[in-house]
């Protein structure tokens, strides 16, 4: 899994994840205009047809992933941002591979636990591309593979301490059937599970706490020493 316009990213034991520490950022004007970098979409907002990009994502992806076959119902605010991710990321495949061929028309949303902001996942090819926002109107991402969202390395990290002191955004990318992901605070015994809403799960959490997904142990606090 490569990182979109990422400074770091980094490898966790119990075993390896292949997990991306999000630092991206594409400045997403919504109201006036795209600018950025090589990162994310657009279309125009005339309905779901509108925003479909011409190409087809691998049907292995839309079989794993039901958010993908299910009907798209996105409204004004929503077609907005799709807008947006689309013209700043929609050229960036020639730069990240896996973005290449990615359907923005395909765009599903899940909600952050915490905040009033979402993640956004788009195939792309054997990739699921994960957008996350970075506050002041940018974007960072991650498209991992079929193969590592299966695994449970499905996983997008953004931490940005001027932001939100002491925590980070999580996303999750989780295959149907799978279980939840799920979040150990220290000294906790029994994990809590995440939301998983559209194949995502999505939450700002303390740094001093650890991220499950499948049989993977994350402890958030080493990707401090990343920044």
């Amino acid at each position: 899994m490569r990182m979109l316009m990422s400074k770091s990213s980094t490898n966790e034991k119990s075993p390896r994840p292949r997990v991306k520490l999000l630092f991206a950022v594409a400045v997403v004007a919504l109201t006036a205009g795209i600018t950025g970098a090589a990162i994310a979409t657009s279309s125009r907002a005339l309905g779901p047809a509108a925003l479909a990009s011409g190409t087809v994502p691998a049907q292995g992806v839309v079989k794993a992933i039901g958010a993908f076959r299910a009907d798209l119902h996105l409204n004004a605010g929503q077609m907005a941002v799709v807008e947006g991710l689309k013209k700043t990321f929609s050229h960036s495949g020639r730069e990240e591979p896996g973005l290449e061929g990615a359907d923005f028309g395909l765009a599903r949303s899940a909600p952050i636990a915490g905040t009033s902001e979402s993640v956004w996942i788009v195939p792309s090819g054997e990739n699921v591309c994960v957008f996350i926002p970075t506050g002041a109107g940018g974007w960072g991402g991650s498209c991992p593979s079929l193969e590592e969202v299966a695994s449970g390395h499905g996983i997008a990290i953004q931490t940005d301490e001027a932001q939100r002191v002491g925590k980070a955004i999580v996303a999750v990318v989780e295959p149907d059937g799978a279980s939840a992901p799920s979040i150990r605070g220290p000294g906790s015994v029994a994990p809590v599970p995440l939301t998983v809403t559209n194949n995502v799960a999505a939450a700002v959490v303390p740094t001093t706490d650890s991220l499950l997904s499948g049989a993977t142990i994350l402890k958030l606090d080493s990707l401090k020493a990343l920044k």
